[in-house]
């Protein structure tokens, strides 16, 4: 149980998942196997049932404690969470002896032992059981006691950490774990066949088919010309504001995959009633996107919209009606990979494209992105302009003599320019490490500058804004972007101009505006101001560009589709 502790401890103190993937690599190699069963069955979102209800865990614990009913209760009603409010009161007691016994043992033989006991029985293990546990244990003890442990991890996580112990593919555990279905994973049958060896005896997949190697892009960023020679040699289609996916019909199911080894059939169910009638063996690779909404474009075909929606979406628990009925996802189709088992990967690009636009005429329902018509740079050029206007978040280009039989292949993405906005700082960082700024507009033009001054004083006095008024309102976050001279000068204007803290979050006096880039901007009911930006990063400061000149809620909406 410390070891298992020590874990959720790393994991809920970093938010970068490849710091999380190396904390639970780190776990899965030093654990025993039925400790490491329990560990990710709990990570992967599994609750276990309730053991004792919060009020025998508060009695127990304060008897635990010596303190007195009325200070305990206070201490208690200070944190507001009752496991961690116990624990932060027993801590106040070091452990005698640091209990040996895995998770397991705790899980199978230590919480079930605890259910049938009550009254001096039931404090009594409870307080010898917290005497071998270490302060964050006793925190995460008392969770799964009261059946409120809800730590988990990203299942693309989840996936990497576990394909990285047993040296698997991410996608291959993800069919694994879908394979399992309702078994529990904590069950140590159920676990070495989740992380078993590519080549050892055991049932073959059969609901789950898994996906080709994703062709990866690469960020073009310089000339065309010097980095990619004749701009006839290339296929240049859209990019559009959407997530690579391959649709994998098998022989028993429809899968639908991303690059980064997630199963997301559960989440996009309207990907796998496409593709339910297509060939069996048949992989095509595109892009999921969400569909505007309302009638569908003059030429038949439902557009792509930002692409935002949909990733809320695809961020929430798979099934639900919500999701669903908020935005439709549809799909474009890049690339054919294989169709009726034969796979075509050492043709070229061009023959699979028209390979993939025969297919498409017998489904009606496949639409494909097209070649754009562009035999030199110039034309490409326009194309790139004309990126925005279609939605799409560039251009996509491939070598149309390049076969997917050899890797690595070249795909380069020309992203658009950046659509640009100037904000307002609002919020900095506390620690020098921590990165987001925080960005706001008005919510109407300014009158002039004593209005504007109103305002400054207000915040610098940490006055609530008065409806009506003229006040700023929180737009986005962002620490991408900008140069180190130019990031230091924003971290000085910030320490200058401080109103008041917030836990890790400095309140700033309105004194700087500042470039916002970012992709796309959707409406949002979620947010204070109405909208949301997608891939917000911070192009520039203006320092001589007055307050008055900031964007407002009406720059926001002439942007928003």
């Amino acid at each position: 149980m410390n070891r298992f502790a020590a874990l959720v401890d790393a994991l809920e103190a970093q938010s970068d998942n490849a710091d999380q993937q190396a904390a639970l690599l780190r776990y899965l190699q030093e654990a025993p196997e039925a400790d490491a069963a329990w560990a990710m069955h709990l990570l992967a979102g599994h609750r276990p049932r309730r053991v004792i209800d919060s009020e025998r865990l508060q009695h127990a614990a304060q008897v635990a404690s010596g303190l007195s009913p009325w200070l305990f209760q206070t201490a208690l009603d200070a944190v507001g969470d009752v496991a961690e409010g116990c624990a932060l009161v027993l801590a106040l007691a070091p452990p005698t002896a640091l209990s040996r016994d895995g998770l397991a043992q705790w899980m199978t033989q230590t919480l079930p032992a605890m259910q049938p006991l009550d009254g001096e029985p039931l404090d009594a293990h409870l307080s010898a059981a917290w005497e071998t546990l270490t302060p964050q244990a006793r925190w995460v003890f008392n969770r799964l006691l009261i059946g409120g442990f809800r730590t988990g991890v990203r299942d693309r996580v989840w996936h990497q950490a576990v394909a990285a112990f047993a040296g698997l593919t991410p996608a291959l555990v993800a069919a694994r774990r879908v394979e399992a279905g309702a078994q529990p994973l904590h069950e140590v049958a159920v676990w070495r066949g989740l992380v078993a060896p590519l080549d050892s005896p055991g049932p073959a997949l059969r609901r789950v088919n898994l996906p080709q190697v994703f062709a990866p892009e690469q960020v073009l960023a310089g000339d065309p010309v010097q980095t990619l020679g004749e701009a006839s040699d290339w296929v240049v289609t859209w990019r559009p504001d959407g997530l690579p996916v391959q649709i994998v019909k098998g022989r028993n199911a429809v899968s639908v995959w991303s690059a980064d080894g997630e199963w997301l059939s559960g989440h996009l169910p309207e990907l796998v009633a496409l593709a339910q009638h297509w060939p069996a063996d048949t992989v095509v690779e595109g892009h999921a996107v969400a569909l505007r909404p309302g009638e569908p474009e003059p030429d038949g075909v439902a557009r792509a919209g930002p692409f935002l929606p949909l990733q809320q979406r695809l961020a929430r628990p798979p099934g639900g009606r919500r999701g669903v009925a908020t935005v439709v996802a549809g799909f474009l189709a890049t690339d054919l990979l294989q169709l009726a088992g034969q796979t075509p990967l050492n043709q070229t690009l061009s023959e699979r494209l028209d390979a993939l636009a025969s297919f498409a005429q017998g489904e009606p329902s496949l639409v494909c992105l097209l070649p754009l018509p562009a035999h030199d740079w110039p034309a490409v050029a326009t194309w790139r302009d004309r990126a925005r206007a279609e939605s799409a978040l560039g251009l996509l280009l491939r070598r149309s003599a390049d076969s997917r039989g050899d890797l690595p292949w070249p795909v380069w993405f020309w992203p658009a320019e950046a659509r640009r906005l100037k904000a307002v700082l609002m919020y900095a960082p506390t620690a020098p490490g921590q990165a987001d700024f925080g960005f706001g507009v008005w919510n109407r033009p300014p009158r002039d500058a004593a209005e504007l001054a109103a305002v400054q004083q207000a915040i610098a006095a940490g006055h609530p804004p008065v409806a009506g008024d003229l006040q700023l309102l929180t737009l986005t976050r962002t620490g991408e972007g900008l140069q180190p001279a130019e990031r230091q000068a924003l971290a000085a204007a910030a320490r200058s101009t401080v109103a008041a803290r917030f836990g890790p979050v400095h309140s700033l006096v309105p004194s700087l505006v500042v470039e916002i880039g970012f992709d796309a901007v959707t409406s949002s009911a979620r947010h204070k101001c109405g909208y949301v930006l997608s891939g917000p990063r911070m192009l520039r400061l203006c320092r001589d560009t007055p307050l008055l000149q900031a964007a407002c809620l009406a720059d926001l909406a002439a942007l928003a589709p």
